[in-house]
């Protein structure tokens, strides 16, 4: 079996050398100055094992990152808990609140355990996941809620039905969104735990599909709502003539 390639990367990854016993094949990393190999991502070894995969984790320079994360997380944390005076806020804040509570657990958690590893630890997974998820929801209610605001701006009796049945569109297309983004992540989480290899590579590559569609949806929606707050806008005052509202080209 030949040693792992993962072009652009050389032979065994960075400083990693091929070594051959009989007919076995294997990476062999210069630990001392160099990376590691890690079960994390692992998906393209060829027999499944560690050691015949690439040597691409810097183990210093990751805990250097979690331990930033625990800091700029921690930092965050304060200085929202300090803004917050009302209980609405503390609602409209509670996603982010929650995904950052989570990543940092999971930095906490990384550096504390040698083998908490993401797919191989099933807490550190998942708050990973979780913390992601929480992040893709704040986004969420924060567009949607920006949107509803926008709309009520330009809600006047005469287009009143039509820009209320706009709104709860909009009120079901977020919670729709926030349900699916939910279950992509809890997805993701659940097949990186498996200990099938295959099962790992579906879910990563069911995330990143999911987000390269969801990227082009909000591309879409927010040119096709925006376009019809504008066409609304024109619609009101168009009649007397005095805003000229161009749409987008």
């Amino acid at each position: 079996m030949p040693c792992i390639e993962l072009l652009p990367a050389p032979e065994c990854g960075i400083r990693g050398k091929c070594v051959e016993e009989g007919n076995i094949s294997f990476c062999v990393c210069d630990s001392k100055s160099g990376p590691v190999q890690s079960p994390e991502f692992a998906y393209f070894n060829p027999d499944d094992t560690l050691e015949s995969g690439a040597c691409f984790y810097f183990e210093n320079y990751f805990r250097v990152v979690f331990v930033l994360i625990i800091i700029l997380g921690s930092a965050y944390l304060s200085v929202t808990f300090f803004l917050i005076k009302k209980k609405s806020s503390l609602r409209r804040a509670t996603p982010d609140i929650v995904s950052f509570i989570a990543i940092i657990t999971a930095s906490i958690i990384r550096l504390s355990s040698d083998g908490a590893f993401f797919g191989e630890h099933t807490i550190f997974t998942l708050l990973v996941c979780w913390a992601f998820a929480f992040q893709h929801i704040g986004m969420t209610i924060f567009y949607f809620r920006y949107l509803r605001y926008m709309y009520s701006k330009i809600l006047i009796s005469r287009n009143r039905e039509k820009m209320e049945s706009r709104l709860r569109v909009l009120h079901l297309t977020s919670y729709c969104l926030i349900f699916v983004d939910a279950s992509i992540f809890n997805i993701w989480g659940v097949l990186a735990l498996q200990t099938n290899t295959r099962m790992k590579l579906a879910g990563l590559r069911t995330l990143m599909t999911y987000h390269v569609c969801r990227s082009f949806f909000n591309v879409f929606l927010t040119y096709y709502l925006y376009g019809e707050m504008i066409r609304d806008m024109n619609s009101l005052v168009g009649s007397k003539g005095e805003v000229d509202v161009t749409l987008p080209s």
